[in-house]
């Protein structure tokens, strides 16, 4: 297997065609090889790949709204609200909540930063590191 680093996106995902999605996976690897100091877990592979999963299945619905509009009438005349938004809706919290896990949104870098000081970054060790700690 393939290092993760920014450099071997495409070689992670070689049969990916979408380059918006290897740029996107470009910007998250390199979250979080600033996170981890190039060194990231060969673990986090298996949420990389579901995170560029969810942006696919993200693209294809926005895709769908831009060629369609958000409210449609159907057959009886009635408006109704076309699902591919709920939809979108749903996997951009999807989105969110992986990066949230990640650890990579600038709330969650914020709070890593906040509990970095509290614990003293000069006195040992940082925030993220014991939380691996007690998750390990």
């Amino acid at each position: 297997m393939e290092k993760i680093s920014k450099e071997n996106v495409s070689k992670l995902w070689p049969t990916e065609t979408n380059q918006r999605i290897l740029n996107y996976m470009e910007v998250i690897i390199e979250a979080l090889e600033d996170k981890y100091h190039q060194n990231i877990p060969n673990r986090y592979i298996l949420q990389l790949d579901l995170l560029r999963d969810l942006w696919k299945n993200y693209f294809k619905v926005s895709n769908e709204l831009v060629k369609n509009d958000i409210y449609l009438k159907g057959e009886n005349g009635r408006i109704y609200q076309n699902p591919a938004l709920d939809t979108q809706q749903r996997l951009y919290a999807k989105i969110m909540d992986c990066l949230k896990t990640l650890g990579i949104t600038v709330f969650e870098e914020k709070r890593e930063k906040i509990l970095d000081k509290k614990l003293g970054e000069d006195k040992g060790a940082s925030a993220q590191e014991l939380l691996e700690t007690l998750i390990s």
